[in-house]
């Protein structure tokens, strides 16, 4: 899901003239309403697929331990 998400942010970026930098990093003084806007929700949807990702390998490393033991 991050590779997805990070495409989608390099074409949005792309359409919108703006610098293909880390979304926290871009000066919010120089953007529309609008790119603000996409910007807010994309970190946020950055973060909640960390943490997603986070989970699925933390459980996925505790099953392998479990097995390894069986």
């Amino acid at each position: 899901m991050i590779n997805q998400l990070t495409e989608v942010y390099i074409k949005w970026c792309d359409e919108n003239n703006l610098p293909n930098i880390s979304a926290d990093e871009h000066n919010r003084d120089q953007l529309t309403y609008e790119q603000k806007t996409f910007l807010n929700n994309f970190i946020e949807m950055w973060d909640y697929q960390q943490e997603v990702d986070l989970f699925i390998y933390d459980n996925l490393k505790k099953k392998k331990a479990r097995n390894k033991w069986k």
